[in-house]
């Protein structure tokens, strides 16, 4: 069976360099070539985000539709944020390749990243994935805020949109699962890089990381919130529904309660007669 990972692997040895030799101009270049792009692609993001919050007036939405109007808003806010990052870290880090206080000697640019540069090139590369996901994630609400796509007014148009999104995005997690060569998957260079987050905070001399790492995880704690239980999201809509059904319980409950009293007051009423 093809393995692609295995390919892409075999396919790096065999194009790797016989013997070592210096790889900081090469990774100034490959660092470089992440301006751009993301430069673009955070002016476009934030154009889009801030487009939307003058356009949409949310008092008049339902529930569900105020908060796909939140999400897509938040979706192109994270790609401008990330790309920012993005941003910083590689023009700091070509400044600190430049400066050539490290051994960049490897038998491969890759080598050479991972072994001097592990955070800022995991930094950089989980910045530009997430930085895609949540365009593309946010790319897809648009179409449906604006074609008012919903699943209680057009639900086989819905259920089309959202089988072609996730087919695209689990293609995407695929590919990028099998290309992250010193990482299992996605989630363990999250993990990875929350690990080398974490550990720096026991560096007391350096107070700032320690306040963005606390606030980061703040951040992440109010995002989940939002997704899940603000109006619209998935565990508001769990509770709601359960409330919903408890409620209707006790209402059918009352009813025939009501019903046993008339019941026994009119059998009262015959029996005095």
């Amino acid at each position: 069976m093809f393995n692609l990972k295995q390919n892409l692997n075999i396919h790096t040895m065999e194009s790797a360099p016989t013997s070592p030799h210096d790889f900081s101009h090469q990774a100034i270049h490959f660092i470089g070539s992440y301006r751009t792009p993301y430069a673009i692609l955070a002016a476009i993001s934030c154009h889009i985000h801030f487009q939307m919050m003058h356009l949409h007036d949310t008092k008049n939405l339902t529930g569900i539709e105020r908060f796909a109007t939140q999400q897509c808003s938040i979706s192109f806010m994270v790609p401008a944020i990330c790309s920012l990052i993005i941003l910083l870290l590689a023009t700091m880090t070509e400044s600190t390749i430049s400066r050539g206080d490290f051994n960049p000697v490897a038998d491969s640019m890759y080598a050479m990243m991972i072994r001097e540069f592990r955070f800022e090139y995991a930094a950089i590369q989980w910045c530009s994935i997430i930085s895609i996901l949540s365009f593309i994630r946010g790319v897809y609400l648009h179409y449906i805020i604006h074609n008012r796509i919903f699943p209680n007014h057009k639900g086989e148009e819905f259920a089309m949109i959202f089988a072609d999104g996730m087919s695209l995005v689990a293609g995407t997690l695929s590919y990028i699962n099998v290309s992250l060569h010193s990482w299992n998957n996605l989630f363990d260079m999250t993990v990875d890089l929350v690990k080398m987050l974490w550990n720096s905070c026991t560096d007391f001399s350096k107070p700032l990381r320690i306040v963005s790492v606390v606030f980061a995880f703040v951040m992440m704690g109010l995002f989940l919130k939002i997704s899940l239980l603000n109006e619209g999201g998935l565990l508001y809509k769990i509770t709601s529904a359960v409330t919903k059904k408890h409620e209707s319980s006790k209402i059918l409950g009352d009813e025939k309660h009501q019903e046993t009293e008339i019941h026994v007051k009119k059998n009262e009423m015959k029996k005095g007669q």
